[in-house]
Order: structure tokens, then C-alpha cells, then sequence
């Protein structure tokens, strides 16, 4: 996949959990709306890329997990930072997210980051509910699976795929609302199943 979308700056118009995500980084998973076309529609988040590192701001939080973000405060705006050289600033309450990362060999990181752990907590300033869990459709319905890291939710995901044919709306973070009606929205395509359940066999009903 390449690190920038096909054309130098071009913006490509993105689903995630609902909301459109305009993006000039590419974002592997993620579904491209009106794939080949440019896009005039007005986006809900607005993604852009600085190769400049990100500021220093006021340390708030750690987070835990793999990707080890700290959440710090910029004056209004909101920095999730990775080590020194990588980190998204929130702003406008959420529809704007600035991305630092020098290295363009970091963007594949970068991009992880922001599909798997920055977009699911701007949701929320969009009105919608991320729940650490997987949900796979099976046409009539979707079901939710819910643990804690290393549970087995993306293994068990990954076998109802492949068992029964389920669609995979997220293997990690999956995306809510409520507008009239209860919905599941899909987030990133693919699931992350750790090394040791790759080789585990799925075993029949």
C-alpha cells in the first residue's frame, strides 16, 4: 500500500464508523468512498500531514495498550502522542486532526494509530459510542464480542468468518449510535489475531 494516496495531496474521502474522513495520508482498512473520484462533499473530519514533530504539550494521560499513547493538552486542542516523533492534535472539537510525523517511513504506524485508536475516541465528539469489541453481521442482525486484550475476540472473530460466513464490521473497536434506531457501524476491514492463536486450528461444530 502506498504511504500517500496515489496523487501528491490529494485528499481521499474515507468511511469510519459513519463518518466521513477526508485524508491525504493513506488509510489501509478503511473504506474508500466513490473509490477513483474526487469528492467535493463536506467531511466530517479533516485529516492532514506535517512532517514537522509534534508539539510539547501538558502531560494528561497514559494510555495502555500497544501502541503506548500519552494523551497531553494543547491550550484547546488535544495531542495523542507516540514516543517523540509521532502524534495527531484533535481540534475543532474533533473534526480536524492534525498528524506530525517526520519519518515517512512511520506512516504505516501512523495510520494504525489513527484508524485503530484516534478515530474510535473522536467518535465520540461526533455523537457516537466506541466499545472495545469485535461485531460480525449475519444479515439479519449483529452480534458483539466482549473482552479484555487477548480474550480471543479477533480469533473468534476470524473463526465465525471463516465457519460461517459472517461480515466482519471490526475485530477491536466497534462504533454505535443512536439515531432513531440502534446501529453498528463497520471501522477497519481485516482482523489483528495475535501469532500464536494464526496457527491454532479452527475446530467444527
Amino acid at each position: 500500500q502506498p504511504l500517500l494516496n496515489p496523487i501528491a495531496g490529494a485528499e481521499v474521502l474515507y468511511d469510519f464508523g459513519g463518518l466521513r474522513v477526508r485524508s491525504t495520508v493513506n488509510l489501509p482498512g478503511l473504506v474508500v468512498i466513490g473509490e477513483g473520484r474526487p469528492h467535493s462533499a463536506a467531511a466530517d473530519v479533516l485529516l492532514s500531514w506535517s512532517t514537522a514533530p509534534p508539539p510539547a504539550g501538558r502531560p494528561v494521560y497514559q494510555l495502555r495498550g500497544r501502541y503506548r499513547l500519552a494523551l497531553e493538552s494543547c491550550g484547546d486542542n488535544w495531542l495523542l502522542r507516540h514516543g517523540d516523533d509521532i502524534g495527531v492534535m484533535v481540534a475543532d472539537s474533533g473534526r480536524t486532526l492534525r498528524c506530525h510525523c517526520p519519518d515517512s517511513g512511520d506512516l504505516p504506524l501512523l495510520a494504525q494509530i489513527i484508524t485503530r485508536r484516534v478515530l474510535p475516541r473522536v467518535s465520540v465528539l461526533h455523537g457516537r459510542l466506541p466499545i472495545h469489541a469485535a461485531t460480525l453481521g449475519d444479515g439479519q442482525g449483529a452480534t458483539m464480542l466482549l473482552g479484555s486484550s487477548g480474550a480471543g475476540k479477533s480469533t473468534m472473530t476470524a473463526a465465525l468468518a471463516q465457519r460461517l460466513g459472517w461480515n466482519i464490521f471490526s475485530d477491536d473497536m466497534s462504533i454505535l449510535s443512536d439515531e432513531g434506531r440502534h446501529t453498528v457501524f463497520t471501522t477497519v476491514a481485516g482482523v489483528s489475531v495475535w501469532q500464536q492463536s494464526q496457527s491454532a486450528p479452527v475446530e467444527s461444530p
